[in-house]
């Protein structure tokens, strides 16, 4: 097992996925974390196979509880937060609590037990990097339609510059980072109003932002703990401000 080990939530469809490719071709072992997706695991599961990659998937749900690991005492560790439940943008008064509820359990509650059970291992080595992956729609005016969504997103800024703070004394970095718009199962499953804006505006593909997650991350003795990173200019500009 490489002794650099990169923990991955929603690890089997779009950006976890590549994350999870990404990272293995980087020399990373791979802990995929995902909660009902078990073809798609299987299939990841085969092609580290077949490419002789250090990895496991793990099925279990963040949202309950936090996973048990089995991580060697060496490892160099880094946890990418992920993972968000599935959802369509609507106006708020069409929005259930449950909805609201499903989005930030996975995004904020995902993180913290995910985060929970790696950061005791982290205090002890005096090291370890926590990605959270926020959204564009973190910003002054998120675009409509996405209340529930930027609340689930916004809650989880908060959780990093918490976490930051707290552990800035223990060599642990904690940051977030902001994708654009990307082509995932998620985004594909919206309607023909978001699905001309991407396609007039080129939304990024998966592979070009896990890169830059994990060059980030491998570049992290160079990135300040509790500090949130625009991955790219978003081709949104005109639904919505970034976030300064």
């Amino acid at each position: 097992m490489s002794k650099r080990i990169a923990i991955i939530s929603g690890a089997t469809k779009g950006l976890g996925r590549a994350l999870a490719l990404d990272a293995a071709e980087r020399d990373y072992h791979v802990i995929g974390i995902f909660r009902s997706d078990t073809s798609s695991a299987a299939l990841l599961d085969k092609k580290f196979a077949d490419n002789g990659w250090s990895g496991q998937f793990i099925c279990h749900d963040l949202t309950t509880s936090a996973p048990s690991l089995d991580l060697r005492d060496d490892a160099e560790i880094l946890v990418v937060n992920n993972a968000i439940s599935s959802f369509q943008p609507k106006p708020i008064h069409l929005l259930c609590q449950q909805e609201l509820l499903d989005l930030f359990n996975s995004a904020v509650i995902g993180a913290f037990h995910l985060s929970q059970a790696v950061i005791r291992r982290m205090v002890k080595a005096k090291s370890g990097t926590i990605i959270n992956v926020l959204s564009g729609v973190v910003s002054e005016r998120p675009p409509k339609g996405f209340a529930a969504y930027a609340a689930a997103k916004f809650g989880l800024l908060g959780l990093t510059r918490a976490m930051a703070i707290e552990y800035e004394q223990h060599a642990i970095r904690v940051i977030s980072v902001s994708p654009p718009f990307m082509n995932t199962p998620l985004t594909q499953s919206w309607g023909e109003h978001w699905q001309s804006i991407m396609q007039r505006e080129g939304a990024r593909s998966p592979a070009e932002i896990a890169k830059k997650i994990l060059e980030l991350a491998d570049g992290a003795s160079t990135a300040e703990s509790g500090h949130h990173y625009e991955l790219d200019q978003s081709p949104f500009d005109s639904l919505f401000k970034p976030l300064n």
